[in-house]
C-alpha cells in the first residue's frame, strides 16, 4: 500500500457461512485511516467466502493494525420491550420519538440501523436514571 492511495481491506470470517455483524477498529490511525471512520460495524457477505470489506487510506509508511470482533445477533423483541417500558418515564417531548422507534422495530424488525441511530441521538440528551437505563438496554439489545 502506498501513502495517499485509497485501498480496500478485507476481513474474512472462518467457521460460519451466515451473514455476521462485525465491528472493525483501526488501532493505528496515524498510519492508516478508515475512510468511513476508525470504528465501523459491517455485515459479512455470508457463504463459503464469508468476508466484509472497508475502504482505507495509508497516511504514511509503517506497520498498521486493526481488530475485528463478532457482534451479537440483535434481539429486536427485547429492544422493543425496553422502549415500551421507557415510554411512561420519558418526558412528553421524547415520548413520541421513543414510541416511533418501538413501532419501527415492530414493523421492520430486521432494519435496526435507523433505530440504533435514533437511540444514540436520544441517549446523548437523556439524563441519568431509569429512563436512560432502559434506553441503553434497548440499544445494547440491537
Amino acid at each position: 500500500m502506498q501513502p495517499g492511495k485509497k485501498t480496500r481491506l478485507m476481513v474474512r470470517v472462518y467457521g460460519s457461512d451466515a451473514k455476521l455483524r462485525i465491528r472493525v477498529e483501526n488501532q493505528t490511525p496515524g498510519i492508516l485511516r478508515f475512510l468511513q471512520g476508525d470504528v465501523q460495524e459491517l455485515i459479512t457477505t455470508g457463504g463459503p467466502q464469508n468476508f466484509a470489506e472497508l475502504d482505507a487510506q495509508p497516511m504514511r509508511s509503517g506497520d498498521f493494525s486493526f481488530g475485528a470482533r463478532l457482534l451479537p445477533i440483535p434481539d429486536e423483541n427485547a429492544a422493543r420491550q425496553y422502549l415500551e417500558a421507557a415510554l411512561p418515564l420519558a418526558p412528553k417531548d421524547a415520548q413520541r420519538n421513543i414510541g416511533r422507534l418501538a413501532k419501527q422495530i415492530e414493523r421492520h424488525p430486521r432494519d435496526v440501523d435507523d433505530v440504533r441511530r435514533g437511540l444514540d441521538e436520544i441517549l446523548t440528551a437523556t439524563m441519568a436514571g431509569d429512563l436512560r437505563t432502559l434506553l441503553a438496554a434497548a440499544r445494547t439489545a440491537l
